[in-house]
């Protein structure tokens, strides 16, 4: 359980920095 919890959050983090690195990108680019 301990290891599954921690794979989520891996692809929540990777998630959340994939969505802010997006956002950053479409800012710089306007």
């Amino acid at each position: 359980m301990t290891e599954r919890r921690s794979v989520l959050r891996a692809e929540t983090l990777v998630l959340i920095t994939a969505v802010v690195t997006l956002h950053f990108v479409a800012c710089r680019a306007v």
